[in-house]
């Protein structure tokens, strides 16, 4: 259920995951003063704080890792659209949308370690006795009540997130590891570190991490089998249309090459290609020109 102080006007419904400008640019955090800057900041720090927390409690599993951690930022994203973020603190929702994620993954981080990570930087000085660590437990189990309030869906790993989505289209396609494992990375940035969970579904965020993926690797896109196009030997939505994902190719570079002053991280992209990450963005950036903004809806009418 919504708690009753977010039972109001407004409220966007649960089962809506994906929101036009307007609702992102009106969004109660937006509405309450927090700028533009602020909160690509805030989410920013969120995802990184997300991916300390998995470092530190998962096994040395970067596929494992990456996939927790991509449950957990689209969790956030969720919270974000629905909740005052200048009144709730992004670390405790942070926490507890990973904690939430490793659950649905059959990873139950004991709760003692993780409110002690979680609560020494937020209460410095203050000795986690018995007592607080049973304080800061409930806490969490509050804040988790609060993320799950945010969603209707029953959180599960076989979510459509485009992880799932490119193991088949790369089966279908035929793909190489290499190229399978770059859509990964890159399919993880656009849910870590973009906020692109909260406007594209996971159809369009696999057809632009599959798109980039073979078009760095100089895949073929076209098959001398048959006429049909890449998508739709994919498996993706047939009416997604490739000038868009083109489309949204050229904006995922703008937002690599655009860092978030004062913060530290690594793309997932960026850990796998090392020093051929800026190669990569150039390349990218020459094979793919800028579309109009003709039938922007990226699907046929």
């Amino acid at each position: 259920m919504v708690p009753e102080e977010f039972e109001e006007e407004g409220w966007i419904p649960q089962d809506r995951y994906q929101f036009s400008e307007e609702e992102i640019a009106n969004s109660p955090s937006r509405a309450a003063g927090i700028t533009e800057e602020s909160e690509n900041r805030r989410r920013i720090e969120a995802a990184v704080f997300i991916k300390h927390v998995a470092n530190h409690f998962l096994p040395k599993n970067t596929d494992f890792i990456n996939a927790v951690c991509c449950n957990a930022r689209w969790l956030w994203e969720q919270v974000y659209m629905r909740c005052n973020l200048a009144e709730l603190d992004r670390y405790d929702a942070a926490i507890a949308c990973f904690s939430l994620s490793a659950k649905a993954y059959d990873h139950l981080v004991k709760p003692r370690y993780l409110v002690e990570y979680w609560g020494r930087p937020k209460f410095p000085g203050v000795e986690f006795n018995k007592d607080m660590t049973v304080k800061m437990t409930n806490l969490l189990g509050i804040y988790e009540q609060l993320v799950a309030s945010c969603v209707s869906l029953v959180f599960q790993p076989a979510l459509p997130l485009p992880r799932v989505i490119m193991q088949k289209s790369g089966d279908y396609l035929g793909l190489e590891d290499d190229v399978i494992q770059l859509a990964h990375r890159i399919s993880c940035d656009l849910m870590m570190f973009f906020d692109w969970c909260r406007r594209y579904d996971a159809d369009v965020m696999a057809g632009v991490a599959l798109y980039s993926a073979m078009t760095y690797h100089k895949v073929s896109m076209y098959s001398d089998n048959d006429d049909k196009t890449w998508i739709q030997r994919s498996g993706l939505k047939g009416d997604l249309k490739d000038s868009y994902l083109k489309e949204r190719v050229v904006d995922m570079i703008a937002i690599y090459r655009k860092r978030v002053p004062g913060i530290a991280f690594q793309y997932a992209t960026e850990l796998l290609l090392e020093c051929s990450f800026p190669e990569f963005l150039d390349f990218l950036e020459t094979s793919t020109k800028p579309m109009t903004e003709e039938n922007n809806s990226g699907f046929e009418e």
